[in-house]
């Protein structure tokens, strides 16, 4: 019997983490336009968990997607290039499904050269998701008792 409930304890431990979904949120940061605007092609993003270094962003924590003011969601390749390069059409941009910690922020700009314009100053968000049971769950105990 205790074999049993050992077996049953680990078969809960491997498959508890495997039913519950992973902890995401999404972060929306929105700019204003470039004083450049003649000379503007794009606009940079760089996120990152660790201040000050953008190179701190491993694929694990990548977002799954990115959505535009208005658009829907585009697949972010866990194997693509970072950071994300947006039209200057767009001022507004929403990370979808990052990992749950601390993420930094820079922008740049793009010009028609390709030049890059100096980063904006760091800004960061600190992501935590609250996962809530579903209001009709029932518990259900289960008590297994031997006889001797």
């Amino acid at each position: 019997m205790k074999r049993f409930i050992f077996a049953l304890i680990i078969a809960l431990a491997i498959l508890i983490p495997a039913i519950l979904p992973a902890a995401t949120s999404d972060v929306t940061i929105g700019w204003d336009a470039s004083i450049d605007a003649p000379y503007l092609a794009s606009y940079r993003l760089y996120y990152y968990p660790t201040s000050g270094n953008p190179a701190s962003l491993t694929p694990v924590l990548y977002a799954a997607s990115y959505t535009l003011a208005g658009g829907t969601p585009i697949p972010i390749s866990q194997t693509g290039p970072k950071p994300i390069t947006i039209d200057k059409a767009n001022l507004q941009i929403t990370l979808n499904g990052l990992p749950d910690g601390k993420y930094y922020f820079v922008l740049t700009a793009i010009d028609t050269r390709g030049l890059e314009s100096v980063p904006t100053p760091e800004i960061s968000a600190a992501l935590k998701t609250i996962v809530y049971p579903p209001t009709n769950t029932r518990v259900v105990t289960v008590t297994i008792r031997t006889e001797k």
